[in-house]
């Protein structure tokens, strides 16, 4: 029986370490997380910039947006609107609204400690349509003019 167990327990890690290699290679093409000061918080013009270039026009890719949190962050949702600048300098803005905890307080998202993180993945796969450089420009849009218990802020893209 013992030895059934060590082989069930190697079999899981491997398994884990073989997702984690798969995942690691998805064809990242950009991957950048801007931290947020605990002390200051996060002041309403703060800005977060995240720039990247497209060179493959035909490929569809994902844009994923990740929220690192703690309870210190006091309402259950976040809103944060999006400009992204296109290489003719042309701009749009979105509104991206995320949740981050239950009616009764509970913090969602993944994470083992108290620090969750809670992802916004495109429904649909983006397909650039010039090549060029590109630019992610982030706020929060939250009443307050400072918010606190946001710790980072990520982009991720992949094809």
């Amino acid at each position: 029986m013992k030895k059934f167990v060590e082989f069930v327990i190697i079999a899981e890690i491997s398994a884990l370490f073989s997702f984690g290699f798969a995942a690691c290679n998805k064809g990242y093409v950009y991957d950048h997380y801007a931290d947020i000061s605990q002390d200051k918080g996060w002041e309403i013009h703060d800005t977060l910039v995240y720039d990247f270039e497209i060179s493959d026009i035909m490929s569809p890719y994902t844009i994923q947006i990740n929220i690192g949190y703690d309870n210190a962050y006091k309402y259950r949702n976040l809103f944060l609107f999006v400009d992204t600048r296109y290489p003719d300098s042309t701009t749009f803005r979105d509104t991206l609204q995320f949740m981050l905890s239950s009616p009764s307080g509970r913090l969602l998202g993944n994470g083992l400690s108290s620090v969750k993180e809670v992802r916004y993945v495109s429904a649909v796969p983006t397909v650039f349509k010039e090549a060029g450089n590109y630019s992610f420009r982030i706020i929060h849009g939250m009443r307050d003019e400072y918010i606190y218990g946001i710790d980072r802020v990520g982009v991720v893209i992949y094809k």
